[in-house]
């Protein structure tokens, strides 16, 4: 996932999440939460590169 925070003017910072137990904060609200709890209910495809076929993660 990515998150992008205005610091400035014409300023932005980009941070990146990909581990499950990370947790994304927002600075412009008191809000926290997980990736995983975040995608709780998501069923995400797993593409296969080899045959360009997705597959239903799961």
């Amino acid at each position: 996932m990515e998150q992008f925070s205005k610091t400035g003017k014409k300023r932005w910072m980009l941070c990146e999440y990909d581990e499950e137990g990370e947790a994304i904060a927002l600075s412009s609200v008191p809000f926290r939460i997980s990736l995983l709890d975040l995608y709780n209910k998501v069923k995400f495809e797993v593409m296969d590169t080899e045959n360009d076929h997705i597959e239903e993660a799961g």
